[in-house]
């Protein structure tokens, strides 16, 4: 295990983003909703959530038996844990019902390995921005307490 698991775990999520903003560069078709973007900003989402839950304690194993992939529980939780005063950000109930939407078809990994049949999602380019601001803020709050 490493030293640094939230280090990690915030380093493979942007690694996610970065590789989803690419497929958004170059497919600028947004009704398409069942393409690896879903699957890549989702999984962006669970390890952003995840890094900031295993910084304020909770244990990898605990995070995989408690929560699994379940966006929604991940999501109730870091609120739970400060994550809103700590990073002085506002997670809004809009961005909150999103997530969940999302976690009807990413929590069964629709998103993986897609079925036939009518889903009806949000629009990912909605989580742009706040991604981007948790993404930014939790490397700001992190460095800070790695040099203070």
């Amino acid at each position: 295990m490493s030293k640094y698991p939230h280090i990690k775990l915030l380093t493979i999520a942007v690694e996610h983003y970065q590789a989803y903003l690419l497929i958004i560069e170059h497919n600028h078709s947004i009704t398409d909703k069942f393409h690896v973007k879903y699957y890549l900003i989702c999984r962006s989402i669970e390890l952003l959530l995840k890094s900031w839950l295993v910084y304020c304690g909770i244990s990898e194993v605990e995070l995989k038996s408690r929560y699994g992939h379940n966006l929604k529980k991940l999501i109730v939780e870091s609120i739970h844990q400060n994550i809103e005063s700590k990073l002085e950000i506002i997670i809004s109930q809009e961005i909150i019902d999103t997530v969940d939407k999302l976690n009807t078809y990413y929590k069964p990994k629709d998103f993986e390995y897609p079925v036939t049949g009518f889903k009806s999602v949000p629009l990912y380019i909605q989580l742009n921005k706040p991604l981007e601001d948790i993404i930014s803020k939790l490397e700001r709050f992190y460095r800070h307490q790695a040099t203070g």
